[in-house]
């Protein structure tokens, strides 16, 4: 499995305000960051405590919605990570590591085709992209489709 990472790309390299809450990248920066750190040294419980509030501060941030479902992932909720991923993508469609996340995370819920896409997605937009490179590969030994692998 590939680690979840938070794209450095996924927010514009602007120090204006980045959407309708008034949230600069900077402070969605530092709360993916804390979403990051408590999520790796806090229980489930209030780590997502904080997870929650962050989501209500920026709720329209891909780098925010990113960390939260690298969150969900490390909880082991790749349902509601897929969903994060999704509303990531929608904001910032190319994020290769959006979509190689959102591939990760339709791979632990055993969604091949959807997994397939948004590895194609990632790869369209860097065909030399490693991970998803070696993530396709393993799916394609999944759907034993060797040749391609």
């Amino acid at each position: 499995m590939h680690p979840i990472t938070v794209p450095r790309s996924a927010v514009p390299r602007s120090p204006h305000t980045v959407n309708a809450t008034s949230i600069t990248e900077p402070e969605a920066r530092a709360l993916a960051d804390a979403i990051l750190q408590v999520s790796a040294n806090q229980p489930p419980a209030e780590s997502m405590k904080l997870v929650d509030a962050a989501l209500a501060r920026a709720p329209n941030q891909p780098i925010v919605l990113n960390a939260a479902g690298g969150h969900m992932m490390r909880s082991g909720d790749a349902r509601r990570a897929r969903e994060l991923y999704e509303r990531a993508i929608a904001l910032d469609g190319g994020s290769k590591v959006l979509w190689l996340n959102l591939a990760t995370a339709c791979r632990s819920l055993g969604d091949k085709k959807a997994e397939g896409v948004a590895l194609e997605k990632a790869l369209a937009l860097e065909p030399r992209y490693v991970p998803a490179l070696l993530q396709k590969a393993e799916l394609m030994e999944r759907l034993d489709n060797r040749k391609e692998a």
